[in-house]
């Protein structure tokens, strides 16, 4: 039986609401580098959705403690979404990727958006599970709902990176585990402090965080999808010339 890839795992009591800030993700995404907690839960039964937590302040992404010229944070390379809405044009989400500190999971990330002929590509696949105030999650091109997919070194890969807070606007892979990273990943539309240690964080939202949380807050059906399918219509990826040190 397919085991559902989930963009969190459930159980842990999720932070209080309180107002939000910008949705401008190229100003308040802030991603701090954490102990990484014990053992992974496995994904299984889905809980009631965690209550919404607050968006980070305006500030920058940093890693405390760690001079520029090394920080595991900086962007090596892009990653651009064109997303589609009930079939019509919504926008696109620039995506930047952290090579430094992830590079297994980027090359990964990469290889399926530029899908080679014949190959897996996340051009034709949805966001197949969305929770406002919480994720919104994809990248199952073999099924389409959450069930499917799998990386360019086989059916999963091992955690390469646990050690990044998933805050509000970073894009983190989603498994079923310890070690059960393929081709899914999720986006976080507000900080998920509950997840810190159980998922591995290889980029942050650049440009289109307001697309992201528009789809975060579209109506959904069973199994949170979305009623109108949020599509990507188109993917490209390409190197940072001058990788930005996010200080």
């Amino acid at each position: 039986k397919p085991v559902t890839q989930e963009g969190c795992l459930y159980g842990a009591a999720a932070p209080a609401s309180s107002s939000d800030a910008s949705s401008d993700a190229s100003s308040d995404v802030a991603v701090a580098a954490v102990p990484a907690s014990g053992q992974k839960q496995q994904g299984g039964k889905k809980a009631a959705p965690p209550a919404a937590g607050s968006k980070t302040s305006k500030g920058s992404v940093k890693v405390a403690g760690t001079p520029a010229a090394l920080d595991p944070l900086a962007v090596t390379q892009k990653v651009e979404f064109n997303i589609t809405i009930g079939g019509k044009p919504a926008g696109t989400v620039t995506l930047g990727m952290f090579g430094n500190a992830a590079p297994k999971t980027v090359q990964n990330f990469v290889a399926i958006c530029k899908g080679a002929k014949g190959s897996p590509s996340y051009v034709g696949t949805k966001f197949h599970r969305v929770i406002k105030d919480f994720m919104v999650q994809g990248g199952d091109f073999e099924n389409g709902d959450g069930t499917g997919g799998y990386s360019i070194y086989g059916k999963a890969f091992a955690d390469e990176n646990l050690n990044f807070e998933l805050s509000r606007g970073v894009l983190a892979m989603a498994n079923s585990g310890p070690d059960s990273n393929g081709s899914q990943f999720f986006i976080t539309v507000v900080p998920t402090d509950w997840l810190n240690g159980k998922h591995v964080v290889f980029g942050r939202v650049l440009r289109g965080m307001e697309l992201v949380d528009s789809i975060s807050d579209a109506p959904v059906g069973q199994s949170d999808a979305p009623l109108s399918p949020v599509m990507v219509s188109g993917c490209r990826a390409w190197k940072d010339a001058a990788p930005s040190k996010l200080t």
